[in-house]
């Protein structure tokens, strides 16, 4: 697995949340997720874009 894991980049296999603040600051962020990834697929995307 260690050609797999450890690292966030193309091929590897990710568990990745994201928010819009630094959860270290204030935990309660935490309930607000914008992005989930598992196993290096995208699960849930609420990040805001711009129109096209």
């Amino acid at each position: 697995m260690q050609d797999r894991l450890g690292h966030i980049r193309p091929g590897f296999e990710a568990d990745v949340i994201a928010v819009d603040s630094d959860p270290a600051l204030d935990v309660s962020k935490l309930r607000n997720v914008s992005f989930v990834m598992k196993g290096g697929a995208v699960v849930i995307d609420r990040r805001r874009r711009p129109p096209e």
